[in-house]
């Protein structure tokens, strides 16, 4: 374990606001100027060139294996699911380009963790109890009761950053769906730099 900071105690807590676009810029490149300059760190290595072909080749077989089947008898049935599938296609072909494009932001305010197209959170920075450089230890194992308060939103890349918060907070999944977190695993391009930046 390289490297961990924890924030002074503090009383209470507040929800966190959301955020409505993923952050297009450069990693660790600071943006902008005066009080309104932030930091971003991108995490384009956390993207799986090989899982996404996976999914998107399987998704166009089964969705071609299924329209053939039940065209013929239900033609309506089939071109909505063949509609739906090549929704969630396009879904998936969004989600890899913002997840290329996307930065995780910090400011002296606060921490904007957009993942993609399908995680959402925005963390005011005294709501941050502890930031580290995670081990195998350190992750939770899914499906475990010690894991309900653990999010990973760049899976399969293992978490090199995990971040555990004063208390739980709601963020944003896909869907626009809320999930209470408490301890988030980020996979960024410099683990290091932003698990200091936060440490300043």
């Amino acid at each position: 374990m390289a490297y961990i900071w924890y924030a002074p105690e503090h009383e209470g807590a507040t929800e966190a606001g959301s955020l409505h676009a993923p952050f297009m810029h450069e990693h660790a490149e600071v943006i902008g100027g005066g009080e309104a300059s932030a930091t971003a760190f991108t995490y384009r290595s956390a993207r799986s060139g090989s899982l996404f072909a996976g999914l998107g080749i399987a998704l166009l077989v089964e969705t071609v294996v299924l329209h053939l089947w039940i065209v013929g008898r239900h033609p309506l049935l089939a071109w909505l699911l063949t509609a739906g599938s090549f929704g969630t296609l396009a879904w998936l072909v969004a989600n890899y380009v913002a997840m290329g494009r996307g930065a995780i932001r910090l400011d002296e305010h606060a921490l904007a963790i957009v993942v993609g197209r399908h995680f959402l959170l925005h963390v005011p920075r005294d709501r941050i109890a502890a930031v580290m450089h995670p081990d195998w230890r350190d992750i939770p194992e899914g499906g475990t009761p010690a894991a309900a308060d653990f999010v990973s939103p760049m899976k399969p890349a293992a978490p090199n950053v995990l971040i555990t918060l004063v208390e739980p907070m709601r963020a944003r999944v896909a869907g626009g769906l809320p999930r209470t977190v408490r301890r988030i695993g980020l996979h960024v391009d410099e683990p290091q730099r932003l698990i200091q930046a936060l440490g300043e």
